[in-house]
């Protein structure tokens, strides 16, 4: 187990695996703590815009999640009882999608296992129990049944609104 890294990142879903990748080429040692085990089973759908499937693209992992994503082609906004409307439609505007819904737990998946194929450290299982910034973050993690401590000159928290690490800041 690493004891120091350039980077660590908290939270290994989609936003935190996007960066890991991202950072994959960059010769930092970059460490990934993500608290579950998997984002299998986390069925909800996710609206991703044209910019999102550029990026997911750059990263590698387009190809492999366009067979199942669902263009968005129209987009109709209003408020009941409100007055006005906006539509947008893509052939209108040069696009052939203004984006796509895609299952979370495929694109979850698909980033974590790209993300695995690197020199990134990815630790899936690993919860933070406490972080501390100052001139280095020091970071207090639970893995397998052990306590480790982390210490990193960068923390990115990347593991939602709801969770735990990033209602610490």
């Amino acid at each position: 187990m690493s004891d120091s890294a350039d980077i660590a990142i908290i939270g290994g879903g989609p936003v935190g695996s996007a960066l890991a990748l991202a950072l994959r080429a960059s010769g930092r040692k970059v460490v990934l703590l993500e608290a579950r085990a998997s984002a299998a089973g986390d069925a909800r759908p996710l609206a991703l815009s044209y910019g999102s499937r550029l990026i997911l693209e750059r990263l590698g992992v387009w190809s492999e999640l366009a067979t199942t994503a669902t263009p968005i082609r129209r987009i109709h906004v209003s408020q009941r009882g409100g007055f006005g409307r906006v539509e947008l439609d893509a052939a209108e505007a040069g696009f052939s999608e203004l984006g796509y819904v895609i299952d979370y737990s495929r694109l979850a998946l698909a980033l974590a296992e790209a993300a695995a194929a690197t020199p990134v450290q990815c630790l899936t299982g690993a919860g933070v129990i406490a972080w501390h910034g100052g001139s280095t973050a020091n970071i207090e993690y639970a893995y397998r049944g052990q306590t480790y401590r982390l210490e990193a000159q960068l923390a990115v928290i990347a593991d939602g609104g709801a969770a735990t690490a990033a209602r610490t800041v």
